[in-house]
């Protein structure tokens, strides 16, 4: 990620949006490039989003204090296109292209667009005041947004936030997602728990889950099975704690192109499904493609080890979840040094874990969620714990 922000272009600040493509080996850019729009505002978005993810797994201040600034210069473009009533206002269609490039263009009151700036918001605000930047503004522009898209853009009739206000008969898996992933859903009586539901009745398929729901295609828009949106909603489900649907959709569409038995199995992961689970593009699908690996870092994020955070971090403090899997042996390498977690379910299927930290560091480590314990490792020792009933 570091290294593909180097390569990414910025459009000047009379826009301030992000460019989100480079070239192959293209060297590192010295200065902005002249000009003013882009294609995919969506991606854009979702640089700005990784910019921040990037910064809360490192803690990188030098990373920080370059991109902050260029972070806020879209937040504030993207300000500049908001209505009165708070949402983003995209009025030219060119910047609406999305995932799919048959799909038609999105432009006016877009329920993605919208989210993915809530999201952005979100991501960056706890950071900015590090960068010298006041972020109160920036929070109020934030419950502003979110009390519009729930005021707005959810549909009692889909019980979902629909897809725009061209197109209120149907719903993005990604947007639904993300409306999870950035707390929105929480603000109007939690309807976390009740959008899981919706995407999971209208979503999902013997061979995955769907982009958009049925109603769709009736618009224009392909009904496909997409690892790059699943991979927000199997977050969302992971962000609710939602094992069953979390399990379900690993299960379902990453589980067989993980298959090496799968006819069309490469080891890695594919661009677009078709509906009955074979490559969506024929011949022309990339069976390599980078944004189908969400769940890389979600297991690990989830499931696997750790969650940092940079201001713990700062103060010598790493937090532990952990989840329910396969025993393992794990090195961390957060700024203040290695991290060291082995844990384990014996043959009686008691849990077993060791964890180890550098001198001046604090890690809180939770347990499963059926040993309901919480316990603190510190100060360079060794932690180790062995469940006897």
């Amino acid at each position: 990620m570091s290294g593909d922000t180097q390569t990414s272009r910025l459009l000047p600040a009379d826009a301030g949006l992000l460019y989100p493509e480079c070239k192959i080996q293209q060297p590192p850019r010295t200065k902005d490039v002249q000009a003013n729009t882009t294609v995919l505002i969506g991606y854009s978005f979702n640089l700005l989003s990784a910019m921040a993810k990037l910064y809360e797994q490192t803690g990188d201040e030098v990373f920080l204090h370059r991109w902050a600034p260029k972070a806020v210069r879209m937040l504030d473009w993207a300000y500049s296109q908001t209505l009165p009533n708070h949402l983003l206002n995209i009025t030219d269609p060119g910047l609406g292209k999305g995932w799919d490039y048959s799909d038609p263009t999105s432009s006016g009151i877009v329920t993605q667009f919208n989210i993915l700036y809530a999201y952005s918001l979100k991501k960056w605000i706890p950071y900015l005041s590090q960068a010298n930047i006041n972020a109160t503004m920036y929070q109020r522009r934030l419950n502003n947004l979110q009390k519009a898209i729930n005021d707005h853009l959810w549909s009692e009739e889909l019980q979902a936030y629909y897809h725009s206000e061209a197109y209120q008969d149907f719903f993005s898996q990604d947007a639904n997602a993300l409306a999870i992933l950035s707390d929105t859903t929480h603000l109007t009586g939690n309807r976390t728990a009740a959008l899981l539901s919706t995407m999971a009745q209208q979503l999902y398929i013997p061979k995955g889950a769907l982009a958009f729901s049925n109603a769709n295609i009736a618009s224009g828009f392909a009904q496909q099975i997409s690892p790059y949106t699943s991979g927000y909603h199997l977050k969302a489900a992971f962000h609710a704690n939602d094992a069953v649907n979390a399990k379900g959709l690993l299960h379902s569409i990453w589980g067989p192109m993980s298959d090496p038995r799968h006819a069309n199995y490469t080891g890695c992961m594919w661009e677009v499904m078709s509906p009955d689970g074979t490559p969506g593009l024929g011949s022309l699908t990339s069976l390599c493609h980078a944004w189908s690996a969400g769940p890389t870092a979600d297991l690990s994020h989830y499931v696997l080890i750790i969650s940092p955070s940079p201001l713990a971090l700062r103060s010598g403090k790493s937090h532990l979840r952990l989840w329910v899997w396969p025993g393992h042996g794990e090195n961390i390498l957060p700024p203040h040094g290695n991290i060291m977690v082995d844990w384990s379910f014996d043959c009686s299927g008691h849990f077993n874990i060791a964890v180890s930290t550098p001198v001046g560091t604090r890690c809180t480590v939770v347990l499963p969620s059926s040993l309901n314990r919480t316990l603190e490792v510190q100060d360079g020792k060794v932690f180790r714990y062995k469940q006897h009933t």
